[in-house]
């Protein structure tokens, strides 16, 4: 017999209780293999990081580095082909907000867009991890302190 879920709090059975936990525990479960499979499924999309896997393994991926603020750059580069967008943070003007543009207007095309930010900053890093491009680039990482700091910027606290 079934359990609804008011029936297993009304009953005091310990048995019938126990059951209600397992069922629980296994719903738990589903939904935790749910969220991943959706996560695998759609999130490397967004960020055109399993197209970018894909080309690496079949041949020598082209890409462009922008360093102009204006995301119709990065649009142009992905209507013209290229698999990856470098977009520089660490030389010239761009602004978070121009950044946001640039990573918007490669949504839905094939190109990937990484991001060298301006030096390695657990504050930077965050940010742009919030942006969700398909990786970073740090620059000036010179010893494993520094490779330290970047791998616990980039994990969530």
């Amino acid at each position: 017999m079934k359990l609804s879920f008011f029936n297993a709090l009304i009953n005091k059975n310990p048995l019938d209780t126990l059951q209600f936990n397992k069922n629980i525990n296994q719903i738990i479960s589903n939904l935790y293999g749910l969220i991943n499979s959706i996560k695998e499924k759609y999130l490397m999309k967004i960020n055109n990081l399993e197209t970018f896997k894909k080309t690496i393994k079949e041949r020598m991926a082209f890409g462009a580095c922008i360093a102009l603020r204006d995301a119709t750059i990065s649009e142009i580069a992905a209507d013209s082909g290229f698999d990856f967008c470098w977009i520089d943070m660490e030389h010239g003007v761009m602004t978070d907000t121009d950044l946001m543009y640039h990573i918007m207007s490669l949504r839905g095309t094939n190109c990937a867009p990484f991001v060298r930010v301006a030096e390695n900053s657990h504050t930077l890093i965050k940010k742009v991890i919030d942006l969700a491009p398909a990786g970073i680039i740090v620059p000036m990482v010179n010893s494993a302190e520094d490779a330290r700091k970047v791998v616990q910027a980039c994990r969530f606290p």
